[in-house]
């Protein structure tokens, strides 16, 4: 598609950066819009944001480079351009999901609380980001005849260029932000604390388990399935599990 947004001489502004960082910044801003409905202060949520930031691009992109060693190895300057895109989601969730408890805790305040103000504008700052993954190429889709694929053609296209391709960027911005839309209309009507948190995580799993069936960058390593399908399928058990035992303790209250 489009990866450079914009380039002055030597100075070259990534599409990707752009909308990564559009994302975080309405996630952002809305959560901390939000923030007086959960009884905390904006200031705690800006302060719990920084920390998650850098916490969340550390992982992504550490689980990036160790899934693609022999990739980065070859070019080991690539690892620092974030703005080019190749950060995976999964490790930046890993990093992010650690600071924020570790911070959380830190402020003597409830995880599950807070992750149900949190992950509903994780999910819109997903889907934005996910915008991003199209234009740059990356999270590129299986070979496709249908007549929605897309062709990539500019030659700083992380995918491949000039076939017919699934726009599995799409697919995932797409469900992103319909997670977001059913969280919010789940959180307003809360039955216990984490009730939204846990829902991200079983609708996130359910979601990239049926999405990664459409991608052509990630391999298969077990059964035909892909790591991030492991990954989806372990979140997805782990969140229903913690999700079905809060509920049951809520009906028997």
């Amino acid at each position: 598609m489009h990866p450079i947004f914009l380039q002055l001489g030597s100075l070259v502004i990534h599409t990707y950066g752009i909308l990564v960082a559009l994302g975080f910044l309405a996630a952002i801003i809305l959560a901390s819009n939000k923030a007086q409905e959960f009884q905390v202060d904006r200031d705690f949520v800006y302060d719990l944001s920084f920390w998650i930031l850098l916490a969340v691009l550390a992982g992504a992109r550490a689980l990036e480079v160790i899934t693609n060693f022999s990739y980065y190895r070859s070019e080991p300057l690539r690892i620092l351009k974030l703005w080019e895109g190749g950060l995976s989601f999964f490790g930046g969730l890993a990093g992010g999901v650690l600071a924020g408890v570790v911070y959380v805790k830190h402020k003597k305040l409830s995880v599950w609380h807070i992750g149900d103000l949190i992950v509903p504008y994780l999910a819109l700052g997903q889907a934005i980001g996910r915008i991003g993954c199209f234009f740059a190429g990356c999270c590129y889709g299986k070979v496709c005849n249908a007549s929605w694929a897309v062709h990539f053609n500019h030659p700083q296209s992380l995918a491949p260029t000039g076939i017919p391709l699934h726009p599995a960027q799409i697919y995932a911005s797409l469900a992103d932000f319909l997670i977001f839309l059913i969280l919010l209309n789940a959180g307003k009507k809360r039955a216990f604390s984490g009730q939204i948190f846990l829902l991200y995580f079983i609708l996130y799993g359910a979601v990239r388990f049926i999405i990664e069936f459409y991608r052509g960058d990630n391999p298969a390593v077990w059964q035909g399935y892909t790591l991030y399908q492991i990954f989806s399928i372990v979140i997805l058990v782990i969140a229903g599990t913690i999700y079905t035992i809060k509920w049951k303790k809520q009906k028997n209250k």
